[in-house]
Formats: C-alpha cells, structure tokens, sequence
C-alpha cells in the first residue's frame, strides 16, 4: 500500500493537500505497523511471513495497479480490517490489550480507515453531474 501511495505522489507538489492527505496515510501506516509489532511482541507471537505466492501477487498488484484501482483496494482493506477490529474493541472475550489496541487503531484514523470518498484526494472524489439548464430540461 505505502509503495503504491509514494509511486503515485512522488512526483507531485509536496505544497498540495493531495500529496499532503498521502503522505498522512502513509505515517498512520507506519504507526499501525509498529503498533502491532509492539503488541504481537507482548504477547509473545512469532513473526508472520506470507506465502511466496502472496509476496509475488502482491507485487504484481503494485506494479500494474492504476491509481484508481490502488486507491480503491486500498479503502476495500482497510474497511474490511475497520470492521473487524471495531467489533473486537466491543468484544468483551477478548483480551483487554487487545481490545485497547483495536480501540486505539479505528480511533487513530478516525473509524472506517478515516479514508471516506469524501477525503481521497480530489482527482479520485466523484464528481456531481452537471444539472441540465432551464431550456435544455424542458426538450
């Protein structure tokens, strides 16, 4: 996700509140990364490494994925991850660690992955239809 992100704006005006809004994400990343590092540590969970074929369709996602299509899987995994973790900080079965850490995660980004339609930089907002003129709605 973040290589996608840099791919995407390294070439634009760090001034713009597009390349601003990426590199945020990026950080929130960064931190929740570290994070759960921190939080597997505590509880003693080995390190996870994913399946070669995960590595090689990963990397082939990031190397052929548009901006369009890595920003919306981008906000498809993160919603799906939201959910689950929103529904752990209410669990009152899970750990209280974890629930803080699943409180913590949702929060930081504001719920929802913080990344609604609404705050994707502007060229990936959908536009408003333009509204026919008087004369041209009545033919």
């Amino acid at each position: 996700m973040q290589q996608m992100v840099l791919r995407d704006q390294y070439v634009q005006n760090p001034a713009n509140e597009d390349f601003q809004w990426a590199l945020t994400e990026i950080a929130d990343e960064c931190r929740h990364s570290i994070m759960f590092a921190w939080f597997c540590e505590k509880l003693d969970v080995p390190a996870y490494y994913p399946t070669r074929a995960s590595v090689e369709l990963g990397r082939g996602f990031k190397t052929l994925a548009t901006a369009e299509a890595a920003y919306a899987g981008i906000l498809v995994a993160e919603e799906v991850l939201d959910i689950i973790q929103r529904d752990l900080m209410r669990d009152e079965r899970v750990l209280p660690l974890a629930r803080k850490v699943s409180q913590f995660s949702t929060g930081l980004r504001g719920g929802a992955g913080g990344r609604t339609w609404g705050n994707l930089p502007r060229r990936f907002q959908l536009k408003e239809p333009a509204r026919a003129s008087k004369s041209e709605s009545r033919i």
